[in-house]
């Protein structure tokens, strides 16, 4: 499932099972594509720094929309000024959202 959120993620459109199955759930969400670099350094960010040996897949569109933020933010600390990587946020729950996983929390924003 990863790879696929991954494709989803770097390249966008809908996911492709859906084509089979088209009443699972996330079948429709529309993924907006970050590009390959984007992506990769998301979900590498992801596994490597932000899972814990615990989480569930459940939890990992907010992991990844975590690195989403902390790689891509434009934020300015005590100011709550800048960008809060809205458009990669955005597309980490699309994407996970395809899978049927979208995250359970709001983004982060520039008050974290």
């Amino acid at each position: 499932m990863l790879n696929g959120t991954f494709r989803l993620l770097a390249a966008g459109g809908q996911n492709t099972i859906c084509n089979r199955a088209p009443t699972l759930s996330g079948c429709g969400v529309n993924v907006p594509g970050l590009g390959f670099t984007k992506a990769s350094r998301i979900l590498f960010d992801t596994v490597t720094t932000y899972l814990s040996s615990t989480a569930r897949w459940e939890d990992l569109a907010y992991y990844a929309s975590q690195a989403a933020f902390f790689r891509y933010n434009t934020c300015r600390p005590g100011t709550g000024l800048g960008d809060p990587a809205t458009v990669e946020q955005d597309a980490v729950n699309k994407a996970f959202g395809a899978i049927g996983y979208p995250r359970s929390s709001p983004p982060l924003g520039c008050n974290w």
